[in-house]
């Protein structure tokens, strides 16, 4: 086992090795960092995946910067230094064997484009330039070869460049000039020039002005990087054109007098101007840089650009901008500030989108969303402003380079970005305004239509709004025009709705309502009324206003002259305060709309009608004030008699009828207490308008109306309690109490006889008295009710706290009698202890209830009660008669719940369920004769009454008797609670004496009678097949198989036709009884396997079996006797042909004479054999079809059959 690892492990380290060899080839690694790598178990696992894994077909091998070395199957996002990969050129495992031609290495570099240009200069010129190295080429190609590669090389050089930013000319080389041809080498040089031409021109082409395109919006910071970048590149071109390499091709032109050279020398001073130009631009433009950074939308998470804004960036930008313009040489065209300000606006316009917060301008609160369109107008209205301050300044101080250029070249996007604002500003506002309506109310006889309408104008302006919130473009995009073909669409719909708003208000002016409620539909409109199409139907109907303003004074007109007298405002305020606030109401109708109406148009108020109008409204304000005037006169000259007349009756009176005592605090000097609370809240509102002297009795009543509100507060709570104490004293309770209602009635008599209102000291004395008294014997005949009532309720909840039937369909399911016996025993041990411990509550309330009525009478002093007096004892017979009642009705539910549950009726109006699983069976009877067979009769398990064979045993009783127990133990409850008036006895002589729940029990057992006959007449259908197992099969099939012999007339025996002499009877005969079997065996399958019966569940199935069984053991002493039959003569048949098939093997010679007459004799057997079986053949085929037809063998039986049959 060693040398057998030892040599699978030696192709792995092989392969490792072959790899390890070109990692330190390739990445230079040291021998210990080597050991590291290959000794980490992640790179082993790597190694392995990629050697031993067909799908793994990479396998990178990296250092990362101040790592170890490293292995992946994945390839590296980013990376820093020279990777080392190997490649599988197919899908397999790799072996050492054909390692070199399945797996490829090689190397990645970060920079592949640079190394290209390395290798391609420094590698390849140098092989391609070497002498001999195209000797075998011919020299046409090989210069062609050359002079594309030299291409490919400069083609490099400058894509290397262009990557840096920068502009790289390619050198041609003329190492060998004087080698070469002249006119080869002015071919290369001119070539070389046409190049570099090509690329300084194209630097010199290049202006920021490109940078602005129809999809490309750069900002001033992109402007500025232009400049410097420019600068940087054309110092680097001149700083190439001084090289010495580049200086000596330009000299060898000028020497061969080269026509490109004066062109390309013109071309070096632009390159010199302009390097310059870029250099100023540069350093003029760089102070106004971190002005650019505030608006670049980059940096809007780390300013606040409406801050900035607000302390001078703008001024300050343009000034310096100002300044550049006056200073500068080069940035002082229109051109060169024209397409700063669009860079600017570009920028601006990001800024302010960023702080506008698009992505949830719709989403958040309207008045939010409008508050930040409105602070981005504002920034940039700033903006615009100091454009056009200095531009103004350019104007007057540079008479001759002022600012002048068209305002739609500089801000035509930006003006653009701003009607965006704008129309989303209009689009807000205008969901500020219609969110108003959903609180619009309009009354009138159409006012609920009307205010359905405006409902629904809001709900199809939310609809239409909604639209906006999830749309999948950005609505300040001033290049998509989405926005613009959208908004013109919501502009329509608005005005749609303006109009049918404007047709609500005219309806709702029209609808003839009170001008009062006119105007409050208009203040409920509010800013809606300044569109234009509502402010026109506003100031149409206006006339109709003044109108219905005039007939509104003359309306309150014939109101004063109809109800003056008898003003009935509110039926439960006192006259002379509802004359005063009824008047005051009609003052506020009439001047609350006449201080609206000088608000309206200017002409309409100078009509004549609106004259008219005020002058009754003024006429109609004075009769009003005089009215109130006068009625409070009148109610002042009365006060002072009724409350000094009143004042001096008696604290209580007494019904002589029902005895029941009432307050006498008189019904006028509560009206007069009233009248003064109602003016002097009337004085309160009026404020500074019209006032009233209350008279000095009214206001010395009026003191003391606290005083008299708490007696009388006090006196009404002893006179309640009072009137309840004589109204529910039992006629039991009296004679218990009788003492301390008579000490009450005394206390009372003083209130009824000696004191009066004016009492003031006395009064307190006398209720403080009276309440402790009538409190103490309410409180105690308040304990005696609750204790009776706890005892209703606690037998209450007694009978629904147990309730065990009827089963139903929604928490129970049918049982089978062992289960349910012991659920019931649960349920009724349960019932049997909570009755047990409510009897010992009930008694525990009653000794309360004594002890209650001990305690007043010691505190009064009184005689206490005995148990077995006479007050004592009449009181327990009263309560024993409400514990029986109780416990008789909680007996009688749950009799009636059995009830139910044996009741078939009720169970089927009530979605009852079955309440037992009981099983109809083929049973053995018990009494078994000795040495005969056992007998088998149908029958229940468990029985359904006692009639056959009573039982006693709890497992084995009827239906009949496990009723009777439940009856009887509920019964029994009667038990659990003992007697309140008589000790140590109970209630069960009720429970029996009780003529409702005899009729329960009679109901119940004449149910259970009728429901065993009803199982009965069920299980008669599976008696009628009893002769199956009442009669024995196998003499019956013996008398089947051997019938009584027939005699002739002459007494001799006859032939019987139907007898065989192969099977002993005609296969006929028997496939007569096999079918009627069959017949009989379908009969049984048709009976029902289950059925509901009233309160139980009979299940058939076992029955059923035992009678398919003993049917199909009938059937099969037929076909068996047929099966074994054939078997037999096929097993013969066989044999024999066996036998005669190893005879006729045996070797016949003229030497042995006894193997000739043995096979002579086989070949007489067989033709012997040859008739009987051919005549066998036809009725075996016959009981094989009998058989089949009836299913009465296996497929395994018959196929063994029919071998031994062919």
């Amino acid at each position: 086992m060693p040398g057998k690892k030892q040599e699978d492990a030696s192709p792995m380290d092989k392969r490792i090795s072959w790899m390890e060899g070109r990692i330190i080839t390739a990445l230079k690694a040291k021998s210990m960092e080597l050991k590291k790598f290959l000794d980490n178990e992640d790179v082993r696992a790597c190694f392995a995946e990629f050697l031993d894994t067909q799908d793994t077909l990479v396998l990178y091998v990296m250092q990362p910067p101040g790592q170890p070395l490293t292995a992946s199957t994945t390839p590296p996002t980013d990376f820093k230094k020279k990777i080392v990969y190997f490649l599988k050129v197919a899908r397999q495992k790799v072996e050492y064997e054909t390692m070199a031609k399945l797996v490829t290495f090689g190397d990645l570099v970060p920079s592949p484009l640079e190394s290209m240009e390395l290798v391609s200069k420094e590698l390849f010129l140098h092989l391609f330039s070497a002498p001999g190295s195209m000797a075998s080429i011919p020299e046409i190609t090989a210069k062609e070869i050359q002079e594309r590669f030299m291409k490919f090389v400069a083609q490099t050089s400058v894509t290397v460049g262009l990557t840096a930013g920068k502009t790289l000319l390619p050198i041609p080389s003329i190492k060998n000039s004087k080698k070469m041809d002249p006119k080869d080498l002015v071919h290369t040089l001119e070539t070389a020039v046409v190049h570099w031409t090509t690329q300084i021109k194209g630097v010199l082409a290049q202006d920021a002005e490109q940078l602005l395109t129809p999809t490309s919006h750069p900002g001033p910071i992109n402007e500025l990087e232009f400049w410097k970048d420019r600068s940087d590149n054309l110092d680097n071109l001149e700083e190439q054109l001084h090289q010495r390499k580049v200086l000596k091709c330009i000299k060898l032109l000028q020497n061969m007098q080269s026509t490109y050279y004066p062109a390309f020398r013109s071309l070096l001073q632009d390159l010199q101007q302009a390097s310059v130009e870029a250099k100023e631009i540069y350093r003029f433009l760089y102070p106004i840089k971190d002005c650019f950074e505030v608006i670049h939308p980059e940096m809007q998470s780390k300013t606040d650009l409406s801050e900035e804004v607000n302390n001078g960036l703008f001024r300050r930008m343009f000034h310096l901008i100002y300044l550049v313009w006056t200073n500068s040489n080069y940035y002082n065209t229109p051109t060169r500030l024209v397409v700063l300000i669009r860079e600017i606006c570009n920028d601006l316009i990001l800024s302010t989108k960023w702080h506008l917060g698009i992505e949830d301008l719709l989403l958040i609160e309207p008045e939010d969303a409008s508050k930040r369109l409105a602070r981005t107008l504002s920034i940039c209205g700033s903006f615009k402003n100091c454009y056009f301050h200095y531009k103004s300044k350019a104007a007057k101080a540079l008479t001759s380079n002022p600012w002048r250029f068209q305002n739609t070249a500089l801000f035509s996007r930006l003006d653009a970005y701003l009607e965006r604002c704008h129309d989303l500003l209009d689009l807000v506002d205008t969901h500020i305004l219609f969110s108003r309506l959903e609180r619009v109310e309009i009354g009138g006889s159409k006012g609920r239509d009307l205010t359905q309408d405006i409902q629904t104008i809001h709900d199809e302006f939310l609809v239409i709004f909604d639209k906006f919130k999830y749309v999948n473009y950005d609505f300040l995009d001033v290049d998509d025009p989405t926005f613009d073909t959208e908004f013109s669409k919501f502009r329509e719909t608005i005005k749609d709705l303006d109009r049918r708003l404007g047709s609500i208000l005219t309806t709702t002016f029209e609808d003839g309502i009170i001008i009062y409620s006119t105007f409050k539909v208009v203040d409920s409109f509010d800013d809606l009324l300044s569109r234009g199409i509502i402010q026109n139907e506003w100031l149409k109907k206006q006339g109709h206003v003044i109108q219905a303003y005039a007939e509104d004074l003359l309306t309150i007109q014939q109101v004063i002259n109809d109800f003056k007298d008898f003003p009935q405002v509110y039926p439960s305020m006192p006259p002379t305060a509802c004359a005063l606030i009824w008047s005051r109401g009609l003052m506020e109708r009439i001047s609350e709309p006449l201080s609206r109406i000088e608000t309206l148009n200017k002409q309409l108020l100078e009509s004549p009608l609106v004259k008219e109008t005020l002058v009754l409204a003024d006429t109609l304000m004075k009769t009003l004030m005089v009215y109130s005037q006068e009625r409070y006169e009148m109610w002042a000259s009365q006060v002072g008699s009724i409350s000094v007349d009143r004042l001096q009756q008696n604290l209580l009176r007494r019904d002589p009828n029902t005895q029941k005592l009432y307050v006498n605090f008189d019904a006028q000097l509560v009206t007069v207490l009233r009248e003064v609370s109602y003016i002097e809240k009337i004085e309160a509102l009026n404020g500074e308008g019209q006032q009233w002297t209350i008279p000095q009795q009214a206001l010395t009543l009026h003191g003391y109306s606290q005083t008299f509100r708490s007696h009388i507060l006090a006196l009404e709570a002893i006179v309640q309690t009072y009137n309840g104490i004589i109204t529910n004293l039992l006629q039991v309770e009296k004679p218990m109490v009788a003492m301390e209602l008579e000490k009450i009635n005394q206390e009372l008599e003083v209130g009824l006889r000696l004191l009066d209102w004016n009492a003031h000291d006395r009064i307190e004395e006398f209720i403080a008295s009276s309440m402790r008294s009538v409190t103490a014997l309410d409180k105690v005949l308040q304990t005696l009710s609750q204790g009776r009532q706890d005892i209703v309720k606690s037998l209450e909840q007694f009978r629904s706290a147990h309730e065990f039937f009827p089963f139903t369909a929604k928490g129970t399911k049918t049982l089978p009698q062992e289960e349910l016996s012991r659920r019931y025993q649960e349920h009724h041990t349960a019932q049997v202890e909570d009755l047990m411990k409510r009897g010992l509550e009930i008694h525990d309330t009653v000794q309360q209830s004594f002890q209650v009525l001990n305690g007043i009478k010691e505190n009064n002093e009184f005689p206490l009660l005995e148990q077995d007096s006479t007050a004592w004892v009449e009181y327990t017979k009263y309560v024993n008669g409400i514990v029986s009642k109780g416990l008789l009705s909680s007996i009688q539910q749950v009799l009636t719940s059995l009830q139910n549950q044996v009741d078939k009726n009720w169970l089927t109006k009530h979605s009852g369920i079955p309440l037992l699983d009981i099983k109809l069976q083929l049973a053995q009877s018990k009494a078994v004769v000795p040495g005969m067979p056992p007998t088998f009769d149908v029958k229940f398990s468990p029985q359904l009454d006692n009639t056959d064979a009573p039982t006693t045993s709890k497992d084995q009783m009827s239906l009949q008797t496990m009723v009777g127990g439940w009856m009887a133990d509920y019964q029994n409850l009667a038990t659990c609670i003992q007697r309140v008036d008589m000790n140590n006895e109970h209630y069960l002589a009720d429970v029996e004496t009780s003529m409702e729940i005899a009729a329960v029990v009679s109901t119940i057992n004449k149910l259970i009678a009728d429901h065993a006959d009803e199982c009965r007449n069920f299980s008669s259908p599976f008696s009628t097949f009893d002769y199956l197992w009442t009669q024995n099969i196998i003499r019956s099939f013996q008398d089947f198989l051997h019938p009584p012999k027939r005699l002739s007339d002459d007494g001799e025996e006859e032939e019987n036709p139907d007898v065989d002499p192969l099977f002993g009877i005609k296969l006929s005969l028997f496939e007569a009884q096999v079918s009627k079997y069959d017949k009989i065996y379908n009969e049984i399958v048709e009976l029902p396997s289950s059925a509901n019966i009233g309160w139980v569940r009979i299940d058939a199935k076992p029955i059923k079996e035992s009678i398919k069984n003993v049917c199909e053991k009938w059937k099969a002493s037929f076909t068996g006797y047929l099966q074994d039959k054939v078997e037999s003569l096929l097993q013969g048949l066989f044999n024999f042909v066996e036998e005669a098939n190893a005879g006729l093997e045996a070797e016949v010679s003229i030497a042995s004479k006894g193997n000739l007459k043995q096979v002579m004799g086989y070949i007489r057997d067989c033709k012997r054999r040859h008739k009987q079986a051919t005549q066998l053949m036809e009725p075996v085929n016959a009981v094989m079809g009998i058989l089949k037809r009836h299913h009465a063998i296996s497929e395994a039986d018959m196929e063994r059959l029919q071998e031994m049959r062919e």
